[in-house]
C-alpha cells in the first residue's frame, strides 16, 4: 500500500520539478553558454511556468510542481540564486570547481538533497490526503445542509 502511494504520479511530478533547474542549467554551463550553473532554470519565472504547465494536466500536479521547484530553489540558497532572472540582471561569479569540489562539500550537498527529497516526498504524499479531507468535509456540510432543509420543508 505504501509503495503504491510512493509511486504515484504526484511524486514523479515533484521529483521532476525538483531536478529540472539543474537539468536545464548544468548542460548550458558545461557547453559554455553561462559562467555559472544557475541561470534560466533557477528562477521563479521558470518555476511558475513549470507549475502552470503541470496544472494544465491536473491542478494538483501544478501545486506539486510548484512545491518541488521552490524546494530546489530554497535548497540552493547557499550560493547565488537568480530569483528574478531574466527581469533583473545578475553578476554571475566565475566558479572555481577545483576549490569547491571537496569530499566534505559533496557529503554536505548529498545530505541536503536527501533532507529536501524527504520533505518533498512527505508533502507530496500529504497534499492529496489534504484535498480528500477538504472535499469530504465539503460533501458532509452539503449533505447536512440538504438534510436540514428537507426536514424544515416536511414540518
Amino acid at each position: 500500500m505504501l509503495l503504491r502511494r510512493l509511486l504515484r504520479t504526484e511524486l514523479a511530478v515533484a521529483a521532476f520539478s525538483f531536478i529540472l533547474p539543474d537539468l536545464v542549467d548544468k548542460p548550458l554551463w558545461v557547453i559554455g553558454v553561462f559562467t555559472d550553473g544557475k541561470n534560466i532554470g533557477h528562477t521563479l519565472f521558470t518555476t511558475f511556468l513549470v507549475g502552470l504547465a503541470s496544472s494544465l494536466r491536473k491542478s494538483v500536479y501544478g501545486l506539486v510542481a510548484l512545491f518541488g521547484g521552490m524546494a530546489h530553489l530554497l535548497s540552493d540558497t547557499s550560493g547565488l540564486v537568480p530569483w528574478f532572472y531574466p527581469f533583473k540582471t545578475y553578476d554571475f561569479p566565475s566558479v572555481d570547481w577545483h576549490r569547491i569540489l571537496t569530499l566534505g562539500n559533496l557529503a554536505w550537498t548529498m545530505l541536503e538533497m536527501a533532507v529536501v527529497a524527504i520533505v518533498v516526498s512527505m508533502a507530496v504524499l500529504l497534499i492529496p490526503t489534504l484535498f480528500s479531507w477538504v472535499r469530504g468535509r465539503r460533501i458532509a456540510r452539503a449533505t447536512a445542509s440538504q438534510s436540514s432543509e428537507s426536514v424544515d420543508k416536511n414540518q
